[in-house]
Order: C-alpha cells, then structure tokens, then sequence
C-alpha cells in the first residue's frame, strides 16, 4: 500500500482520528473511543489495521458501535483506508467491546476471480490494454485505474499456466514472480503502480542506534539460503548457455566468500591470491558479456537466415523436378511423333524446358553457396564464442590446485522460471 510519507509527521504521539465510511463512500462519522489501535504497513503486500471500542463509555453510548460491521470502510488521513473484516465482540454483562481487524483496500481484489487461458501475456499496453495483465484485472473493478508501469514492463510477455483464483493473490504472487515486479495499491487515488523489481532503489541514509531507537539487535544469518553456483533453466530446456561467456547453465558468484575473507591465500607459486584471481575472474566474465552476447545474437540471426535459405533450396529442387518430369514427357512425345511438323513443335517445347533447367540449375547452385556462406559465417561465430568459453570456462580459468581449494566453495542451486521459452535455432 503506497503512503505519502510526508503526511506523517516524526514523533507523532496523537492516536489518528479512524473515520467510518460504507464501500460508497457514505461518511458515517469519526470512531470513538479507540483504543489498543495498531498498524501494520506493508509497501507491496496487504497492510492492516486493528482495534477496539467499547459499547458505551460512562454511560454514553458508542453512535457508531452498531455500524461497525464487514466491508465497512475505516479511512485515515495518514495511514492508509481499509475495509473491515469479522469484528468480533466480546463482553462479561457488564461491559461489552469490538475488536476490529482491517485490511487495506486493494484487500477487495481478493473478492474478485480472475481468469486466465493457458498462454503468454503482454504485461502492459497503455495504447491497447486489452487482454494485458493489468487489462484484466481493472475490468474486475472499473474503480481503480492504471498508473505507474515502469518501462521494462510494457510489452513484457510472460507465459502462464491457466489461472483460476483471486486477483490479488495473483498480483502479490504469480504476477510478481513471473515479471520481477512489484504491486503498489495507492488505495487514496484508487490507482496500480507497479515498479521493476530488477532495479535497484535508491536508498536513503537512515541511520539506527542504541541511543535512537533501538534496544537491542539479532540477526541470523540464513545459511540455508546460501549458494554460489545456481544452475538457471526455462520451458522446454531452455537454459543460459547460449548467452553465458563461461558456457555453461550456470553462474557463478563467490561474492559472500570473498567479503569474508575466506579466499585470501595464495595457492602453490601464484603471486596472487585466490581472492583476487575469483575477482578477476569475474571481472573478466562481465568485460565479457556485452561482447558474448552480440555474438550469440549474429549467429541466432544467421541461423534463422540459414534455415530460411535451406527452405527455399528445398522449393528450388522441387521445382526442377517437375522441370525434369516435363522434359522427360516431351522426349517421349517426340519419339512417337511422325511428322516434322510435330518434331519440331516437340523440339521447341524441349529447348524451352532445357532453358528452364538450366537456368533452375544456376539458381539452386547460387543457393548451395550462398548457404554455406552462412554456415562459414556461423562457424567463425561459433569459434569466437568457443574461445571465450575456453578463456572463461571454470576449467580452463583456474589450475587444478585452485580448483580444488575452491571446489567446497561452490555451493549449487537451480532456479527454474517456465515462463521463459523463446528458444535458439538449430539447423
């Protein structure tokens, strides 16, 4: 849920006033009362709000108690609008109060079934929204409208299995893993933002302390969720060794090792340690990429240029065998022609197909070598692209005594997102 941060002022100590308003937006008037009122804010998820009035204070009767019911709406002016949830009321005979859970109002999408065909989707089209993501999900709720899309996300096509549930679940789940994004409801202007998650934000010196704020600090570190070398997959086999400078499925990153120190030591006579040898691996393998991939680019494109030309070359020899069908027709007419006349028509027919063959013949051999002018082309690519592979490769960058230091270090894991499936060529 976005907020307007600059609304909320540091140190505030005044509880914020919770007004009641229905789904129309009808005011029903200020909660009195309030009290063990707490927030949860959550930047892309469901934020919350809970809290409890009493039935009557001193007598006086709580206006809005009665009112306080499900898919009521709490509006502040500061903290976000939610709508209500199960109230639940408790009390002795004596007194009696609600406790009051809400959740934030884009909570509503979970009230809304989306239904997605087993296919690939265009995230967004400002100019043609139509069958995108974010189309089909403003149709559920015509009251909430599109703002924010960064960039990268505009006609970014994902595949999906079909999709039968809510809207929101499938927004703060299957939508933001499958295009690395990230949902903000701004639940104030009733709009959908959705930022690139691959982009790092910017960051703000904010600076905690024992003698400001905090009281004391524990971190854990997660070692199970610690790998160095993640093997990276897509649908149908897809993986990213066409485009890895190492040419492998996998990548490598040593980064947590060497800020620990771990490989600060020389192996046998090197004059360098095997810290700075990883880093300038890596170094390398990044020098690289841009370089790599231009080359993987021009022989996929020379590929496709091959099987095009391979396709018409196979129409070329069809056409000359029926070319040659029809001149071993004529030859036949000719022999059991009697009269000169006939001869000579035959003859000219057979001239005519002869020219035609020959000319078939020229076109079909101009093909043949503009073909394996391709695949000589694609042959160099390929030896541009195995040599870096060689230069990079974990094999080829490291003796064996530093690969076996290094060995304990690599930590496998794979990931795997069905949503990529564009394949290479091969032919």
């Amino acid at each position: 849920m976005y907020l307007d941060y600059t609304k909320i002022k540091s140190g505030q100590k005044k509880q914020p006033m919770l007004r009641l308003r229905t789904l129309a937006g009808k005011e029903l008037g200020v909660i009195p009362f309030v009290h063990n009122l707490e927030f949860e804010i959550n930047y892309s998820d469901i934020s919350t709000i809970q809290f409890t009035t009493p039935y009557k204070v001193n007598g006086m009767l709580n206006p809005l108690y009665a009112a306080l019911t499900s898919f009521k709406v709490i509006y502040t002016e500061e903290f976000g609008i939610y709508v209500l949830a199960s109230p639940r009321k408790s009390g002795d005979g004596v007194e009696e109060s609600k406790t009051v859970m809400g959740y934030s109002l884009e909570q509503m999408f979970k009230k809304k079934d989306l239904f997605l065909e087993e296919g690939t989707y265009n995230f967004w089209n400002p100019s043609n929204s139509k069958d995108t993501i974010l189309g089909r999900i403003i149709e559920l709720d015509p009251s909430w409208s599109v703002g924010y899309v960064a960039p990268r996300l505009i006609s970014c096509y994902r595949t999906f299995d079909q999709y039968d549930n809510d809207a929101l679940s499938f927004c703060y789940g299957d939508a933001m893993e499958k295009y690395s994004c990230a949902f903000v409801f701004d639940v104030y202007q009733k709009r959908i933002n959705v930022y690139d998650a691959t982009k790092d934000a910017e960051t703000l010196p904010i600076y905690l302390s024992y003698h400001n704020l905090v009281d004391s600090v524990d971190v854990e570190e997660l070692s199970d969720e610690i790998a160095t070398k993640v093997h990276l997959s897509g649908s149908d086999g897809l993986t990213i060794r066409d485009v890895n400078p190492m040419g492998t499925d996998y990548i490598v990153n040593l980064d947590y090792f060497l800020y620990n120190g771990d490989l600060d030591v020389k192996v046998g006579d090197s004059n360098m340690t095997l810290a700075d040898k990883v880093r300038e691996w890596q170094a390398a393998i990044t020098a690289n990429q841009t370089y790599y991939t231009g080359l993987a680019s021009a022989r996929a494109s020379l590929t496709a240029q091959k099987l095009t030309a391979q396709v018409d070359l196979t129409t070329m020899k069809g056409e000359l065998d029926t070319l040659t069908a029809q001149q071993s027709v004529i030859i036949q007419a000719m022999a059991m022609e009697t009269t000169d006349a006939g001869k000579n028509k035959q003859q000219t027919q057979l001239n005519n197909v002869n020219a035609q063959i020959s000319a078939k013949n020229a076109e079909i051999k101009s093909q043949e070598t503009k073909i394996a002018t391709i695949g000589t082309d694609i042959d160099r690519y390929m030896s541009a692209m195995t040599a870096i592979n060689k230069q990079l490769s974990f094999e080829g960058y490291f003796t064996a005594a530093e690969r076996e230091v290094l060995s304990p270090f690599m930590i496998e894991a794979s990931l795997s997102d069905e949503t990529f499936v564009v394949t290479d060529i091969d032919c």
